[in-house]
C-alpha cells in the first residue's frame, strides 16, 4: 500500500496582498505556517514569515542584483537563472532546511512574497523532496498596492506598479495550470468567508459551516487593517487589465491558457526591455546623486549669504611698520 503524497502549502502574491493575513488564517486552520509571527508597525498582527526561507530568497536575488530595496528589483531575472551553480548551491541548503523542518508535520506551508518571482527553483525543490505544492495566490489592486508601498517603503508610486505587475507575470507562469486557490484582497473586508471556502475547496478536510472556524476567522480578520481603498486606487491600464483577468480566473480555481499566454508574452516582453530599464535606472540613481549634490550646494551658498560679515582687521600704524622691518 503506498504512502499518501506529501504536500506543502505555498502562499504567495505581492508584497502588501494579503499574503500574511492568508498565512494567518491558514495557521488557526492547522497548517503549521510560521515558526515566528514577527508583529511590527508595517504589520500589527505579524509577517508570518519562515526567515529562514526569506533569507535564501534574497540571497538568490542579490545574486543577480535584484535586493528588495534596490532599484532593479522589478527587472526580469537571466534566462536560466535557476540554473546558475551558486543558485543550485542556495537551492540544496533550501531543500535539506525544509525536509528536516517538515518533519512530520501533516499540514506544512510557508509565506513569502518573493516565492513568486522565484518559483522555477522553487518547483526543482519540490520535485526532489517529492512535495505537491497546494498555491494560495492573494491578489490585490495594483493602485492600492503601490500606495500602501509608498507608505510603507517610501518607493515611488511607479515602481510600486512595475513590482506588482512583475511579481503577479512571474505567479501565473511560475503556477501554469496547477489548481490555484485565489484570494482577492478587498474580499477579506467585504466577504471573508468567500476566500475561506477558496482555501476549503483547495486544501479540503475544513469545514467551512463549523461556527468555531468562522468565529476564528471573524477573529483574524481586521477591517481596520484595510488602509488603501481599492475603488479609488489609481493604476495603468495594463497593470488595471490583468488585475480584472487575475481575479476572473478565481471561480476556475486555476489560471486559464489564455492568460497563461498573455503573462508569457508579457514576460518576454520585459526581457527585451531589460536593457532599457538597466539605463532608466542608471539615470535616475545619476539624478538623484545630482540633485543631492545640488541641494547641499545651495544650502552652502545660503550658509554663506546668511553669515555675519567678518570683522575688518585695524589699519597699519607707523610702529606696526618699523617692527616688521626690525
Amino acid at each position: 500500500m503506498s504512502s499518501s503524497p506529501r504536500t506543502i502549502t505555498v502562499v504567495i502574491g505581492m508584497h502588501r496582498s494579503g499574503t500574511s493575513l492568508a498565512a494567518h488564517l491558514l495557521s488557526v486552520l492547522g497548517c503549521d505556517m510560521a515558526d515566528e509571527i514577527t508583529p511590527n508597525a508595517g504589520n500589527p498582527r505579524g509577517h508570518w514569515e519562515r526567515w529562514e526561507l526569506v533569507e535564501f530568497h534574497d540571497r538568490v536575488l542579490d545574486l543577480f542584483g535584484r535586493g528588495y530595496f534596490g532599484a532593479s528589483h522589478a527587472q526580469p531575472l537571466p534566462v536560466g537563472w535557476w540554473a546558475d551553480p551558486a543558485v543550485r548551491c542556495i537551492r540544496d541548503e533550501m531543500a535539506a532546511w525544509l525536509e528536516g523542518r517538515m518533519g512530520r508535520t501533516v499540514r506544512f506551508g510557508f509565506k513569502d512574497p518573493r516565492t513568486a518571482r522565484l518559483l522555477p527553483m522553487w518547483r526543482e525543490v519540490f520535485a526532489d523532496l517529492d512535495l505537491t505544492p497546494h498555491f494560495v495566490f492573494c491578489l490585490r489592486h495594483p493602485g492600492a498596492v503601490a500606495d500602501s508601498l509608498a507608505a510603507r517603503d517610501d518607493l515611488p508610486r511607479d515602481d510600486g506598479e512595475r513590482r506588482w505587475l512583475a511579481y503577479n507575470v512571474d505567479a501565473v507562469n511560475g503556477i501554469g495550470g496547477d489548481p490555484v486557490a485565489i484570494l482577492p484582497y478587498e474580499r477579506w473586508f467585504t466577504d471573508p468567508r468567500a476566500n475561506l471556502r477558496e482555501i476549503a475547496d483547495l486544501l479540503g478536510e475544513i469545514d467551512v459551516a463549523d461556527l468555531t472556524r468562522q468565529r476564528m476567522l471573524d477573529s483574524v480578520v481586521d477591517k481596520a487593517l484595510c488602509h488603501h481603498d481599492a475603488a479609488t486606487a489609481q493604476a495603468g491600464t495594463l497593470t488595471c487589465w490583468l488585475y480584472r483577468q487575475l481575479l476572473a480566473a478565481g471561480p476556475a480555481g486555476a489560471f486559464g491558457s489564455e492568460l497563461r499566454a498573455v503573462t508569457a508574452a508579457l514576460d518576454g516582453f520585459a526581457e527585451m526591455m531589460q536593457p532599457v530599464e538597466a539605463e532608466r535606472d542608471v539615470l535616475r540613481t545619476t539624478v538623484t546623486a545630482l540633485t543631492a549634490e545640488l541641494a547641499e550646494a545651495r544650502g552652502r551658498m545660503a550658509a554663506l549669504e546668511t553669515a555675519p560679515p567678518a570683522e575688518a582687521l585695524p589699519a597699519a600704524t607707523p610702529d606696526d611698520a618699523a617692527s616688521i622691518a626690525t
